[in-house]
């Protein structure tokens, strides 16, 4: 099938496919509001019944388990506070790997730590979910780093290189970021 070529074609696409969003909190909120704005079906599920009750009322639907949420979802998103969340979301008996579909796109947003992004990512590939995750290029360096502040980098096959967080950014001594904005220089230059 060909990309969508008018905005139209790009509006009935979105409107195919189905997310799901697991954490309904501050960020997750506006952020599965804004795929419901722009045309997705979102389902959304969170621990908490406000979290669901906001998603229902901007036109979401309110999922009562992870397994329910993401059944027949095209694209997954987790943004969950920490590591041991994203762990049980991903692993758990109702979790992400038991009940999505192969081809499936798992993406994690997740205040975790780098090897956290990465086991997830490698058991998805063997269900045949395809995963993109957030990584800190400097918490290579450091594995107890962890950063929230970037959406950066995909899963450890990918081919792109991953860009630095808005934390290394702005810090001009940091050399993961220096060694991306080199990299993105020379690719404007080419």
């Amino acid at each position: 099938m060909p990309p969508p070529t008018t905005s139209k074609e790009m509006h009935m696409q979105r409107q195919k496919q189905k997310v799901a969003w697991i954490g309904l909190g501050i960020m997750g909120s506006p952020m599965a509001e804004n795929l419901i704005a722009a045309g997705y079906d979102v389902t959304g599920y969170t621990l908490e019944a406000a979290g669901l009750a906001r998603l229902a009322a901007r036109g979401g639907t309110a999922a009562s388990s992870v397994a329910e949420a993401v059944e027949d979802a095209d694209v997954i998103c987790t943004m969950v506070p920490a590591s041991p969340q994203v762990e049980a979301v991903v692993y758990g008996e109702d979790g992400v790997l038991a009940h999505a579909r192969a081809g499936a796109l798992l993406i994690d947003t997740s205040s975790i730590t780098p090897q956290t992004s990465i086991d997830p990512a490698r058991a998805a590939a063997a269900k045949g979910i395809r995963s993109w995750t957030h990584r800190c290029p400097a918490a290579r360096k450091e594995p107890s780093r962890r950063c929230s502040r970037s959406w950066s980098a995909a899963t450890p096959r990918t081919s792109r290189t991953p860009a630095p967080c808005w934390t290394c950014s702005a810090r001009p001594s940091c050399a993961a970021a220096r060694t991306a904005r080199a990299r993105r220089s020379r690719r404007r230059t080419s």
